[in-house]
């Protein structure tokens, strides 16, 4: 069968000095990617190569495609002629297709994608105590009891969110080749990113958030004799949205920091860009049914990268982002910092302003110069700390002798329609507690944060 390119013209892969293995995975596809998406594909999956990477994987799965018409997005990348994935269901739809971004799952309807892969019949690189499976995950599933890829419940799966229905909470689940079901117990931010599973030896394995380690010592006794799925692990379901997984060999702490950083540049070398979102309760999912900005954003050509948090104080916003792995943030390309209410009455406004700028120094390390940080001032608010709310704000403004320094902008909250001209919340936005907006006013707000990517040209 004839490909066709989704570029203008035919471009014959044989032409273009693309290495073999690409070449393979293109003799797979009916439509082509574009000349500059080849491109980018072509050097990802050169870099694994080079990294060793790509000879350590049995199923490599890029959903991530423009289009998936006769399967495109279903292609086994680690051997193109061989266990292609395909979509199913226990219930009444298959996964759908996000054009650039992967498959979307769905819980309701059972709907899931089988790689075709029984490690214990078809396993070459994944063994006993050298195995791992992961994925890339671009929206997290806000429902509870979520395994989003795995053979047999408990044994081998991966669960970043196995309960809990915010970003805030739900336990990172997972195990490997039948060793006992293990679940880290504390509170966790659930970030987009890759999440894995990987065995190295006996008696230990690692769970990753991007390429960040848990070493956890259990043994390992058997392989799986099931096939691996992702979007579930029967009898569990996922609605994540996933951008790619994997099956194959042990993957070292270098593996994963490779893994992430050749991913999060295919991401950027594709156009798309990575947005970070710092706040509190004012920005983050809320009691009463108020969305975060994240959920409600355009992600077209953005990943949300959502570490804002209820209550949070401008320090604690800190060391939530310190936890986040550097090589995943290093690509971020837009912060915002929407901060301030939870500090009005423990801090003085020099205080403030110190912490404020702490965080912004420590944003502006960790993402580069030439990023952009953009601060959002405090909403209308009762909270007592006028003088606070005032001053910090002054500060973000430019407008204050110890005014914000290392920004590329801001956003006017205060001084808009949210405020009832006494500097409290007008009731129209008003979510009935003086202190947060409701859904209405939080459209507004989302709207100014994307008129200001737009200025940004992201």
């Amino acid at each position: 069968m004839k490909s066709v390119a989704r570029s203008v013209g035919v471009q014959l892969s044989s032409l273009l000095s693309f290495i073999p293995e690409y070449k393979a995975v293109l003799d797979q596809m009916v439509i082509h990617p574009s000349s500059p998406e080849k491109k980018a594909y072509n050097t990802y999956l050169k870099g694994l190569k080079d990294d060793g990477i790509l000879a350590k994987m049995d199923v490599l799965t890029l959903y991530n495609q423009g289009v998936s018409t006769n399967s495109e997005a279903l292609i086994n990348w680690a051997n193109p002629t061989t266990l292609k994935s395909e979509l199913k269901t226990a219930g009444t739809g298959v996964p759908t297709f996000n054009a650039n971004k992967g498959f979307l799952g769905n819980k309701t309807n059972r709907a899931y994608i089988t790689t075709n892969y029984n490690p214990a019949i078809n396993g070459i690189n994944y063994q006993l105590n050298s195995a791992s499976i992961g994925f890339y995950m671009r929206r997290v599933c806000l429902d509870t009891g979520n395994i989003t890829m795995g053979s047999v419940f408990g044994k081998a799966m991966i669960a970043p969110k196995l309960n809990g229905n915010e970003l805030a909470n739900g336990a990172f689940s997972g195990s490997i080749n039948n060793e006992e079901y293990t679940t880290t117990t504390t509170t966790t931010r659930i970030y987009p990113g890759f999440y894995a599973v990987s065995r190295g030896a006996a008696g230990s394995f690692r769970r990753y958030r991007h390429n960040v380690p848990e070493l956890i010592n259990l043994n390992s006794s058997v392989i799986p004799n099931a096939v691996i799925d992702v979007l579930r692990c029967y009898p569990y379901y996922d609605s994540s949205l996933l951008s790619m997984s994997w099956v194959g060999a042990d993957l070292t702490d270098q593996d994963m920091t490779n893994m992430v950083e050749r991913f999060e540049q295919l991401r950027h070398d594709l156009g798309e860009k990575t947005i970070m979102i710092l706040g509190d309760s004012t920005s983050a999912q809320h009691a009463g049914g108020l969305n975060a900005l994240s959920q409600i954003m355009t992600d077209d050509n953005r990943l949300l990268i959502d570490v804002s948090l209820s209550g949070d104080t401008i320090a604690q916003q800190k060391t939530k982002l310190n936890l986040i792995s550097a090589n995943f943030v290093k690509y971020v390309d837009c912060a915002f910092v929407m901060l301030g209410l939870n500090n009005l009455q423990s801090m003085s406004t020099a205080q403030m302003v110190v912490a404020y700028q702490d965080l912004i120094d420590t944003i502006r390390t960790k993402i580069g110069n030439d990023k952009k940080i953009i601060g959002v001032t405090q909403i209308p608010c009762n909270r007592s700390g006028y003088e606070g709310w005032n001053g910090l704000n002054e500060a973000i403004r430019g407008n204050s002798g110890t005014s914000i320094a290392g920004m590329d902008g801001f956003i006017e909250t205060a001084n808009t329609v949210l405020n009832n001209g006494s500097n409290g919340l007008a009731a129209m936005y008003d979510s009935g507690d003086g202190l947060h907006e409701n859904n209405l006013g939080r459209e507004l707000i989302k709207g100014w944060y994307e008129a200001k990517l737009t200025e940004l040209g992201m």
